[in-house]
């Protein structure tokens, strides 16, 4: 017994070393895997425990970057009040989970949000419209060009609902 929780100290020790790497928690899940099939020596409970840290992981991760992207669209100048501020996070987040919902916001995207907060498909995409808007009318707009400087010249044009959540979606893909 006292072996295994050394072991799964151990582990854990690496798995936080590899986090701070940036390296994915699938990445992590499944090199785990390989090692654990060819060790032959990890018991079902050590499996079962380690499977769980992971878990836990990978839960704070989606939460920090929840709190991250959140505290972006604050820093653009969208409030929290409104619904394309949920709207637009739950989307990021989506395409962040399932990078395929990007290619198909009408479709897959928009009905996706539109069902978790019991609404309308329209309703979704009119939201996020309005917020990207208050972004670009009475946000920080240098903040938000930043993020999109191709609009730097003419700042009346604004990103579309779509090209605004790929370009949030690509920059939390690359940290």
């Amino acid at each position: 017994m006292e072996r295994q929780n050394l072991k799964l100290k151990k582990t854990l020790e690496v798995l936080k070393k590899l986090r701070e790497e940036n390296i994915s928690i699938d990445d992590l899940i499944e090199a785990i895997e390989v090692v654990n099939q060819l060790s032959g020596e990890v018991s079902i409970t050590e499996e079962q425990n380690v499977s769980a840290a992971m878990i836990e992981m990978k839960k704070e991760r989606a939460k920090s970057i929840e709190m991250e992207v959140t505290e972006q669209l604050h820093k653009f100048g969208i409030p929290s009040n409104i619904k394309g501020f949920n709207f637009i996070r739950t989307g990021i987040l989506m395409g962040l989970q399932n990078p395929e919902c990007m290619e198909s916001a009408t479709k897959v995207m928009y009905p996706s949000i539109a069902k978790e907060y019991k609404t309308t498909s329209s309703r979704v995409e009119r939201a996020i419209r309005h917020a990207i808007e208050v972004a670009w009318t009475r946000g920080n707009l240098e903040e938000v060009l930043k993020f999109f400087p191709c609009y730097a010249t003419n700042t009346t044009q604004r990103a579309t609902n779509m090209e605004f959540l790929a370009t949030i979606v690509d920059y939390y893909k690359c940290q």
